[in-house]
């Protein structure tokens, strides 16, 4: 299968996971607290991070990466050596009052970088029902899907040959949006391929990208 065609369908997959979660949200609204959760959640938990996966590979190969094995911190090494994964943001569309934006790719850091915590959550409850169910909380789905609709983003930056050397170092990348413009959508000129997602529009922008 073809780059393209693994990106549509991966794109196609990040789509079906909205729609999930837009019906899930009407029973359980966004500006519940955090740690409430749902089966449906931790469905859409797992659905998300499946995607996730495939996305550091998809990525990766595109890339030309050498990647030392297959788990999330193999591929996260590889591809924040130069701090772009920890930097890449996204606000949540419904929640207009709240300002903070979801910085989902930052690891957890103790003695050693560890996975974000909603990776850690899908990845020790994944065998672990129906005890693993309340690991499908709403903060956890919300980073999940946020960093599943960054990477679709920064996968489809791969699709220009011209930029490929700019996309790994951090040094390239601004955030396009402040306090005072959270309201203005539309002038974000957006790589990512959901800009109409009813959920998400991601703050952080490769400076030399475009359009395709």
């Amino acid at each position: 299968m073809s780059f393209e065609d693994k990106l549509e369908k991966m794109q196609n997959l990040y789509l079906d996971m909205e729609r999930q979660f837009q019906e899930a949200a009407y029973t359980i609204p966004l500006d519940n607290p955090q740690e409430v959760y749902s089966p449906r959640f931790y469905t859409i938990l797992q659905f998300a991070c499946a995607q996730i996966h495939s996305l550091f590979k998809i990525i990766s190969k595109n890339l030309e990466l050498k990647i030392k094995g297959d788990r999330f911190l193999d591929y996260y090494k590889a591809l924040n050596e130069k701090g772009i994964l920890e930097i890449q943001s996204a606000f949540i569309k419904p929640l207009k009052s709240i300002r903070k934006p979801l910085y989902p790719l930052i690891p957890e850091t103790s003695f050693k970088i560890i996975p974000p915590e909603w990776w850690s959550s899908y990845n020790e409850t994944k065998h672990e029902l129906p005890e693993g169910v309340k690991k499908g909380a709403l903060g956890n789905v919300l980073d999940a899907m946020a960093a599943t609709f960054i990477l679709n983003g920064i996968a489809n930056f791969t699709r220009n040959s011209d930029i490929l050397s700019l996309l790994l170092d951090k040094k390239n990348w601004h955030h396009v949006v402040s306090d005072s413009t959270m309201d203005s959508y539309d002038f974000i000129s957006s790589q990512n391929p959901f800009q109409n997602s009813p959920f998400f529009f991601d703050s952080t922008q490769l400076k030399s990208g475009k359009i395709f």
